[in-house]
């Protein structure tokens, strides 16, 4: 989710946003590369995260488009 979080802001020129969400994505994937050292199995959810998180942001975004739309 973070992802596309990031990737729309940037899209969107926002430079304070694009930071503070890169800053805590590099945090994260420092956290999930340590817990994914100790045990590989932790990968699993990693990918699984990722995957919703970045359908779930974008879908979001398709109903918010929509929903600006012109009838």
């Amino acid at each position: 989710m973070l992802y596309a979080h990031y990737i729309l802001a940037l899209t969107e020129s926002k430079a304070f946003k694009s930071a503070i969400t890169s800053s805590i994505i590099m945090g994260m994937s420092l956290f999930g590369t340590i817990e994914i050292i100790r045990n590989h199995w932790n990968a699993i959810p990693i990918i699984i995260g990722c995957f919703c998180g970045t359908y779930l942001t974008v879908k979001l975004q398709q109903l918010k488009q929509v929903d600006r739309s012109p009838e």
